[in-house]
């Protein structure tokens, strides 16, 4: 039986036996208290060796069936320390399993099911139907989310709180109700609502609570590191009846130096004092360094690189340094170093140098496994009914090296045939016909994908097999098994036809689109299934980093925002979301991880820094905790530079600009014309590739010509207004009968014909008007203008020059767009230069100094003259760049914009690299 809820125009289904919100309240406000507790317990460490020992030193009625650890790095110290410490003891009776907390609830699931098909409920179909929820109610797509992705996404993070809360909940309730203060919630209703529609007793801690195990006679032990964390806790209750007896590792340094760590973060003493940290309580930086000398970090070095690529060099030149150091000093030793890479893409390509320079690395995360490649194999597939990704989507599937090799292993499409079939595709009218000149092999084998319909629904485990069968007939299911990444691709798919392969059919029906969604999902966080033997790189996290047998540590994206995240919340403000998940302040788990990195670093192994600048001629942004390091070990007058690092890299660390590009011409730039002007002004890069090399903007498969049509329609119809008109006849009649004769001649579309013809009124009254005022000289005035210190030649076409009641000429550059939109790109592109140039070449050729310049807006909303202001050193100053270029010096942008909208289907994309040339300033260094 369920309840309605209605919040407006929406209604939701609630379960009667749903928790209540005043419950929910109490169980989150009782869980923040244990966490207060926690944070006091964690004060009283002990180190994993102690652990064991205390643990061998029980009877064993009295020792714990099971230690579980917060986090499989945990698991190995403690595993470890009990190996060691049973070594030459007579043991009776079994040793405690240890194991992370993930592994136990995966254990225990294998364990209490009743029969094979008896599993709790994944996230994913929860996930599943709430998305499907969201995109079926009234209104609910604008209202909460546009897309499906979007409602995707916003379901699992729904989801993923919804669990928490099933969790925290159960466990409140076995542990009898204890009262609490409440938490404030009263802006959860909505969410809370959400949460009562997708409660169940087949979610995972339900399902535990109906298949419960007896009471052990030892409670099990948990071992965190720092405050132990709610949801943890609470699980160890719904699965074993009680809380856990819980022990901490050490997380502060300790022995040598150990009392300057708190100096530099302040936050550490107050993880010690169980406070939760509060930055105004703090002495100033300024009067910490006062009281405390410069710390001894020989053993710590920083670099700045410039890019992507020079990080992950920097880092590999590193680790191969001290890899020859180990070999020489200990070559027995397997102690492998270790790398925190808080940037993803910088660990991709650092991986990627490794291994092409034969050094194994372990990722056990899979944080550097790059499956962009073989992604594209399974995201072709998915994107099939109706051709979502459009004819050149499609073809960019099909040319992918690993969907190519695969197709010509089944001899189903040859890659010599690529170019025939994309000729064919260029004259195709419609997509259907672009199929029809598939190979008959290859459209068979597609078939199944492409005859499914949008709104067709199907069970989830349907979708899947037909997905799994499809990359079997392509061949793609053996191509992306002998592919690294394409094997933890296929493991992500065959995980998730095994989670909903005991659903019933009616459960789950979803159309292909959030089918889609679901896989893409799963994709995302898809972690390499096979690991290598006697790794020399190991990529781990800053908890693991601070506690694991290493040789040397490297931490890779340093920067502000990435060293420590905070990403916001897309479902509520933080304090709410804190709330909302029983958590304290995220102060205490920044200090937290703080107190990892001084662990690490207090360590004394080789350490390298690196971090990326966003703009290539400032220092870099170092992330909070990292800048307050860098104030006490830079204040002195120095420091010796690192014997590892070569001098390549030591110059990418120095705070000197980076060399910029320069050119050489193969030929000499005699002349250039006007619309290159505009790509000189955004980037002499690109004007470069365009201009001297002569490479041509890229196209797309599908791109619109329409625009372009009504441009070249619009400037010939203009251009015949002196010449050809009689004077007498109406200006609205005369354009609608020019348009008609140029469109026979063009053969042009009858939409297009439409479009000129809805403009034609507003244009024929401002021709009227300007009749009034103006006299009309030329249309399509070819005019060049040498430049006196390049001596190169600017060529143009004016689209109109009138005479002014004085005489002097006006400059019109007639254009299709809004005023809005011409006015936009005349400030973020510099298209006004055009104008300019016309202005010099007007007064150059004798026919006087310009009265005005403007844009004539000949759009659906009206015909309007735009002015544009005369900047008579605008040319002079191109004259001046243009001499550099022809002398080879380096190239600066008038204005630097960046990776912005210039940048979009340059030639010189994968080549040029905006972000390290492109800096803050350029315009004062280009000489203006």
């Amino acid at each position: 039986m369920t309840l309605t809820l209605r919040f407006g125009k929406h209604s939701i289904g609630v379960m009667e036996r749903a928790p209540r919100l005043e419950d929910l309240a109490i169980a989150l406000g009782f869980w923040k208290e244990r966490l207060r507790e926690s944070l006091v317990q964690s004060t009283h460490t002990l180190e994993a060796v102690q652990l064991a020992e205390e643990l061998f030193a029980l009877e064993p009625d009295e020792r714990p069936n099971s230690i579980v650890c917060i986090g499989g790095a945990t698991a190995l110290e403690c595993r470890s320390a009990c190996v060691a410490a049973s070594q030459g003891r007579a043991l009776e009776g079994p040793l405690p399993a240890i194991q992370d907390l993930r592994a136990h609830l995966d254990q225990l699931a294998l364990q209490r099911a009743r029969h094979a098909g008896d599993q709790p409920r994944p996230l994913a179909d929860r996930q599943l139907e709430l998305a499907n929820s969201l995109a079926e109610r009234s209104g609910s797509t604008g209202w909460l989310a546009p897309s499906v992705k979007s409602q995707f996404e916003l379901a699992s993070q729904w989801v993923d709180l919804f669990d928490r809360w099933d969790w925290l909940w159960l466990a409140w309730l076995k542990l009898g109700s204890p009262g609490a203060p409440a938490a404030d919630l009263g802006g959860l209703t909505l969410i809370h609502a959400l949460y009562c529609a997708q409660h169940d007793g087949s979610s995972t801690a339900f399902w535990f609570e109906t298949h419960p195990a007896p009471e052990p006679s030892v409670r099990p032990w948990m071992v965190c590191l720092g405050p132990s964390d709610s949801l943890s806790v609470a699980k160890m209750v719904v699965l074993w009846g009680g809380i856990p007896r819980l022990a901490h590792l050490p997380t502060l340094p300790t022995g040598h130096q150990a009392d300057i760590w708190p100096q530099i973060w302040p936050e550490l003493s107050d993880l010690a004092l169980a406070r939760i940290p509060n930055h105004l309580a703090w002495p100033s930086l300024s009067t910490r360094m006062g009281a405390l000398p410069a710390p001894d970090l020989m053993h710590v070095r920083w670099s700045e690189a410039r890019s992507l690529d020079n990080a992950a060099r920097t880092a590999a030149e590193v680790i191969t340094g001290w890899l020859s150091e180990r070999e020489r000093q200990a070559p027995s030793s397997a102690d492998p170093v270790g790398v925190v890479a808080a940037d993803r893409l910088a660990a991709r390509r650092l991986a990627s140098m490794l291994s092409h320079a034969q050094i194994a690395v372990d990722d056990p995360a899979g944080w550097a496994l790059d499956t962009t490649l073989a992604s594209v194999c399974l995201q072709g597939l998915l994107d099939l009914p109706g051709l979502v990704a459009g004819r050149s989507g499609f073809f960019a599937w099909m040319a992918n090296p690993l969907v190519a090799e695969a197709l010509n292993r089944q001899a189903l499409f040859e890659a010599l045939a690529l170019e025939s079939v994309f000729e064919g595709w260029r004259a195709a009218t419609s997509d259907d016909a672009a199929l029809r000149r598939l190979p008959p092999g290859l459209s068979r084998a597609l078939a199944p994908i492409l005859d499914v319909s949008q709104g067709e629904r199907r069970p989830v485990r349907e979708w899947l097999s037909l997905l799994l069968g499809r990359l079997d007939a392509l061949g793609l299911t053996e191509v992306l098994a002998e592919d690294e990444a394409g094997l933890c691709l296929l493991s992500t798919v065959s995980h998730l036809r095994a989670d909903f392969s005991g659903r019933a059919q009616a459960d789950n029906k979803v159309p292909w689109r959030s089918f889609r969604a679901l896989v893409m999902r799963a994709m995302a966080p898809a972690r390499l299934p096979i690991r290598p033997e006697n790794p020399s790189v190991r990529i781990l996290g800053i908890t693991e980093a601070a506690r694991a047998k290493l040789c040397g540590l490297v931490f890779l994206g340093c920067s502000e925002g990435q060293f420590i995240p905070r990403g916001p919340s897309r479902l509520l403000a933080r304090a709410q979301m804190e709330v909302a998940c029983g958590e304290l302040p995220a102060r205490v788990s920044d200090a937290v991880l703080v107190s990892h990195l001084a662990l690490a670093i207090s360590r004394g192994l080789p350490t390298l820094f690196v971090a990326q600048r966003i703009d290539p001629q400032s220092p870099a942004q170092w992330a909070a905790p990292l800048a307050r390091l860098r104030a006490f070990v830079f204040r002195g007058e120095g420091r010796p530079a690192d014997p590892v690092l070569s001098r390549r890299t030591l110059g990418e660390q120095s705070d000197r600009p980076p060399s910029m590009p320069s050119v050489v011409l193969s030929t000499p730039l005699r002349a250039v014309s006007v619309s290159s002007l505009q790509t000189f002004a955004r980037c002499p890069y690109r004007f470069y590739w365009q201009e001297v090399l002569g490479l041509a903007e890229a196209k797309d498969l599908d791109e619109d010509p329409g625009h372009a049509e009504l441009g070249i329609l619009l400037h010939r119809l203009l251009q015949g207004v002196g010449a050809k008109r009689d004077a007498s006849q109406p200006w609205e009649q005369w354009l609608f009968q020019e348009t008609d004769r140029l469109a026979r001649e063009q053969e042009s579309s009858h939409l297009l014909v439409a479009d000129i013809r809805a403009r034609i009124p507003s244009l024929a009254e401002w021709l009227e008007e300007t009749d009034q005022t103006h006299r009309l000289e030329s249309t399509e005035e070819p005019l060049s203008l040498e430049l006196p210190r390049s001596g190169v030649s600017v060529r143009g076409r004016i689209d109109r020059i009138d005479r002014d009641p004085q005489g002097l000429p006006r400059i019109l550059d007639v254009k299709s767009s809004k005023r809005e939109r011409i006015r936009e790109r005349s400030r973020d592109e510099q298209t006004d230069i055009q104008l300019q140039a016309y202005a010099a070449m007007v007064a150059s050729n004798g026919l006087g100094t310009a009265s005005q310049l403007g844009y004539l807006s000949v759009s659906h909303e009206g015909t309007e003259l735009l002015p544009v202001n005369a900047d008579s050193q605008l040319m002079p100053h191109v004259d001046d760049l243009l001499v550099r270029v022809l002398a080879g010096a380096p190239l600066r942008p008038l204005e630097a914009l960046g990776a912005g909208e210039g940048c979009e289907k340059c030639p010189a994309e994968g080549v040029c690299r905006p972000s390290e040339w492109m800096g803050h300033g350029a315009r004062e260094e280009a000489g203006r």
